[in-house]
């Protein structure tokens, strides 16, 4: 059966394809050069066995998309589909393509178009290997992620290459958005001393986008003054840069999690973590007695 999406995919590239009713399975090929997926995601059991299930009910699924070599563009968990009740023929696209590339970007489309999208690893993967340059507007249609998760991800990449051509250490591995925030800086020096302080003090994206403005224009004149910002925010900064250097600030800081947690129970006071009901009253109690134990031998090591 044919599909208009596919086809309309295809020819959005210009490329150039012909429809095979019956394409033999046994010249199917899976090259790491085509594939947008990596590998344990292209032919997941619990999906090639669903698949099998609908065939063999009489289902009927896009043609999968190959190169001329038999090279899979697309359509891998149909493969497994057909390959699971020893199908001779599959119904297959074959295209005139001969970048790896275009393959790729091919699947990237049909993926979100037929199956499930690609992680965002996957996403990641992807754009790093020489298609950072999709658009926004594109982004949403060709990889079903939305424009600002490509954005993002797109910063988070761009940052890493800035980072290690200037040779800036990290301590910390730092979230995807806290990258594209400083990756939006652009002074070299200022990026090193702002991803520096990001690394030590746990700066979240907000902090950062607050003197993104600022160090941008005045680096343009004054890089130096630029430079005296980020100090001052580190200044301001010690105490935290400390408890973060304690292990304290590596997640929420304890007496938070503390505070967040404990808070209730004191809140409750006696009379309300006396639990009344017979049949759930002797486990609140046996709650009570370990966190008393916990709380005691917590307290000793004051």
């Amino acid at each position: 059966m044919q599909d208009p999406r596919t086809e309309g995919v295809l020819s959005s590239l210009k490329v150039k394809f012909e429809y095979w009713a019956e394409y033999p399975v046994s010249k199917l090929i899976s090259d790491e050069a085509t594939q947008v997926r990596f590998k344990d995601n292209r032919r997941p059991k619990k999906e090639v066995d669903r698949y099998r299930d609908l065939l063999k009910a009489g289902a009927e699924f896009p043609p999968v998309v190959v190169m001329q070599g038999g090279q899979v563009v697309d359509g891998n968990t149909r493969w497994g589909a057909y390959d699971a009740l020893r199908k001779a023929v599959i119904p297959a696209y074959v295209c005139q393509i001969t970048s790896p590339a275009l393959a790729r970007r091919i699947g990237v489309e049909l993926n979100s178009n037929h199956g499930k999208r690609m992680e965002k690893e996957e996403l990641a993967n992807w754009l790093a290997t020489g298609n950072g340059s999709v658009g926004d507007d594109d982004a949403l249609r060709i990889t079903g992620w939305s424009p600002s998760t490509v954005r993002r991800v797109r910063g988070a990449l761009q940052f890493e290459g800035r980072r290690t051509k200037l040779g800036v250490p990290l301590s910390t591995s730092l979230p995807d958005t806290v990258k594209a925030a400083l990756n939006k800086i652009t002074s070299p020096e200022v990026f090193a001393d702002l991803t520096a302080l990001a690394d030590e003090a746990g700066l979240k994206p907000r902090e950062i986008s607050q003197v993104t403005g600022q160090v941008n224009e005045t680096a343009l004149t004054d890089v130096a003054a630029a430079r005296s910002t980020v100090s001052e925010l580190r200044a301001a900064s010690g105490q935290r840069i400390e408890e973060r250097r304690a292990g304290l600030r590596v997640t929420t800081p304890l007496h938070q999690q503390m505070s967040m947690h404990l808070g209730w129970a004191i809140k409750q006071g006696p009379s309300g973590l006396h639990d009344t009901n017979t049949h759930t009253g002797p486990r609140s109690k046996v709650l009570l007695e370990d966190a008393l134990t916990v709380i005691r031998e917590a307290l000793a090591r004051y």
